[in-house]
């Protein structure tokens, strides 16, 4: 019998584990998870996204960027787990975990957990944007050849037609 190297078990072993188990437990029903599924939910919500958002709060190339993540998000999340996982890491973390209850709840909520942050944060960014649109619209720009214009135009007026004291005619307002 070949003897193993003992396996250090980390949180993403947990939750490929999870995602086997749940595909076992529903064997024959289509589009269950499996453990690549939830390694690459958690790839994309906790690396990609915040590096897609950094990079559109910071403007840098915007286009060009959001295709580079993504695609080496893409190339990372469904390559990285082929190499994280070989066949003799399954055995190991599959023996490490023989004893424990699978819950199909824990293993949804593992699941989903990604996609109802990533519905959260889509909001927040949402909401961050149409404040900058308000502020940017709050502010207006001010011409300034206008500026120059109506200042001569109040030096040169001697009746105070302009003051806000007075009420157009050069008379003050009682």
């Amino acid at each position: 019998m070949k003897e193993y190297k003992k396996h250090k078990v980390y949180f993403f072993d947990y939750l490929w584990w999870l995602g086997e188990k749940a595909q076992e437990h529903y064997q024959g029903q289509p589009r269950r998870p499996d453990g690549e599924a939830m390694f690459t939910g958690y790839i994309i919500f906790f690396v990609m996204m915040p590096l897609m958002f950094l990079l559109l709060h910071l403007g840098v190339f915007r286009l060009y960027a959001i295709a580079l993540v993504i695609s080496l998000g893409l190339i990372w999340a469904f390559w990285l787990p082929r190499k994280i996982w070989p066949p003799h890491r399954q055995r190991a973390i599959m023996e490490h975990y023989a004893g424990r209850k699978f819950s199909p709840l824990r293993a949804y909520a593992a699941l989903y957990f990604p996609v109802a942050a990533f519905g959260g944060l889509m909001i927040i960014q949402i909401n961050i944007i149409e404040a900058k649109k308000q502020k940017e619209q709050a502010v207006r720009k001010v011409d300034p050849e206008t500026t120059r214009r109506l200042l001569k135009q109040m030096q040169a007026d001697t009746t105070y037609t302009h003051h806000p004291w007075y009420n157009g005619i050069g008379r003050k307002r009682p």
